[in-house]
């Protein structure tokens, strides 16, 4: 089974075959509870880079919203709620200003991304450019750094989505990031069975960004994150109808 989600110019394939005859289970070295941990992060950067990769562009806003001591809130639920309430305003301001509505993407952060210990709270925020003559003034509760959205080496935002989750690390259910309700989604195709049991060839032209294989008694999983030709057309037999291409 295979199941392809296309966000821009980034693929994602995700293939699995059954293993023709179950392998006793052994243990793997390391501390399990971690290994979770950290895939689970991978997880939650990639589906966020295909978010701000099928809805932003380099002429868009990365902000960070920090808190004063007046202003600071005493859980991450609270500075939520002041942030949510700060882009309701911002986004009045704007569809006045455009009569669009205001696209954006925000995270609660508490967290290191190198040590993981706990430091100021403080909100990232990746929003529509023109939004940034309003952010400073309609924010009020502490400084705010701002700059232009960068793309990686390989032409995405996998490196800031990558910041972004590192540094909000929530804890087990709690939402790593909140997009506004606008935005694009990822095309992704139904699921389809495949026959093949060797790794993926990409399209020819296309980039290759990562691939990861993994085995278990159940069977063979493989992940490939690729960039696409400029000249790539997704079939149209791969898009769902209901789903706006982003």
């Amino acid at each position: 089974m295979q199941q392809f989600r296309f966000s821009g110019r980034i693929a994602e394939l995700g293939t699995y075959w059954s293993a023709e005859k179950k392998i006793r289970a052994t243990k793997t070295k390391g501390n399990t509870s971690i290994r979770k941990t950290l895939a689970n992060l991978r997880q939650a950067a990639r589906r966020l880079a295909s978010v701000l990769n099928c809805n932003f562009t380099t002429s868009d806003i990365f902000a960070t919203a920090g808190f004063d001591d007046e202003h600071l809130p005493g859980t991450k639920k609270e500075a939520a709620k002041v942030v949510r309430l700060w882009l309701e305003r911002v986004g009045r301001w704007y569809f006045g200003q455009t009569g669009n509505t205001l696209r954006y993407v925000y995270a609660i952060c508490d967290r290191d991304p190198k040590t993981k210990k706990k430091v100021r709270l403080h909100a990232h925020i990746v929003m529509d450019d023109v939004a940034i003559a309003i952010l400073r003034e309609k924010w009020g509760n502490g400084d705010v750094h701002s700059e232009y959205l960068y793309h990686d080496a390989n032409g995405e935002f996998l490196e800031l989505a990558t910041y972004i989750i590192e540094n909000s690390f929530n804890e087990k259910n709690e939402k790593k990031y909140v997009p506004s309700r606008n935005l694009k989604k990822p095309v992704v195709p139904k699921p389809e069975r495949v026959r093949r049991k060797g790794e993926f060839k990409l399209p020819k032209g296309a980039r290759l960004i990562e691939r990861q294989t993994t085995h278990n008694r159940y069977g063979t999983m493989e992940y490939v994150r690729y960039v696409l030709p400029k000249d790539y057309v997704i079939p149209e037999r791969e898009i769902k109808k209901d789903v706006k291409k982003c």
